[in-house]
């Protein structure tokens, strides 16, 4: 029987535009263009110069990390922004979230509140777990309408970047499990639902949780691995839940 229902956010509740940070920084022309925007509304020169000092700033803390021994690190974008450009916190998570908002776009992929909906009033406990930033939160409470602790438990709301790691960082699953064991639920009763088969499938059944790839336009195949449900269409998630 499942009782908890956990998400990814990044093409599985929101389809989006660049990605997350290392989509980004993989991106580089889509976002050269996206930096030229914003040097013209926070006035700094040379856009594709501080695009470069940016992704330096990124690879310099992630090494910095690895050479810690973590695995999958993930930085805090607005400190990045504050190396890169010299500039206050404040303006960091004002250029994040300009770039976030108009140039990432995030929008809620079809059905998704009906999903949320349903599964809350089923009395299941949602969380998120995901490789995000301090924008991600801001994003999905304005595409919803919605804070989101309306529909998940605020225990079970795990952020890469205030883990320190992204996933398929076996640990982000580990802190999960133990925010579980607080509700008595068991990693077999807990269905995640994710578009990578690789940082959520893998990762997710290596964890000895119930796994369901959502099939969409921004679904990554990137390790073969069989997950225990697929849906195209998130409001069918009720279904798996009603049945398991």
């Amino acid at each position: 029987m499942i009782q908890a229902v956990i998400f990814d956010i990044y093409g599985t509740l929101v389809y989006y535009n660049l990605g997350d940070v290392d989509d980004i920084v993989r991106r580089k022309e889509e976002t050269k263009k996206a930096f030229r925007k914003a040097a013209k509304v926070f006035k700094f020169d040379k856009p594709d110069e501080v695009y470069e000092r940016w992704v330096e700033e990124i690879n310099k803390e992630q090494q910095r990390k690895k050479k810690r021994g973590v695995k999958n690190p993930e930085v805090v974008i607005e400190k990045i922004w504050m190396k890169t450009l010299g500039c206050s916190e404040n303006k960091g998570r004002k250029i994040a979230l300009f770039m976030e908002e108009k140039e990432n776009n995030p929008r809620l992929f079809p059905g998704v509140k009906k999903c949320l909906t349903d599964l809350k009033k089923k009395g299941l406990k949602l969380g998120i777990l995901s490789n995000a930033q301090f924008y991600t939160k801001i994003m999905m409470e304005k595409n919803l309408k919605r804070k989101m602790e309306y529909f998940f438990d605020k225990d079970m709301e795990l952020y890469s970047f205030r883990l320190g790691y992204s996933k398929p960082n076996p640990k982000g699953f580990e802190i999960l499990k133990k925010r579980l064991r607080k509700h008595k639920i068991k990693p077999s009763e807990t269905l995640f639902v994710g578009n990578d088969t690789l940082k959520d499938i893998w990762a997710a059944k290596k964890a000895g949780l119930k796994t369901c790839l959502y099939v969409c336009s921004q679904t990554y195949y990137k390790k073969k691995v069989k997950p225990d449900y697929k849906v195209k269409d998130l409001r069918d998630i009720i279904k798996i839940v009603e049945k398991a």
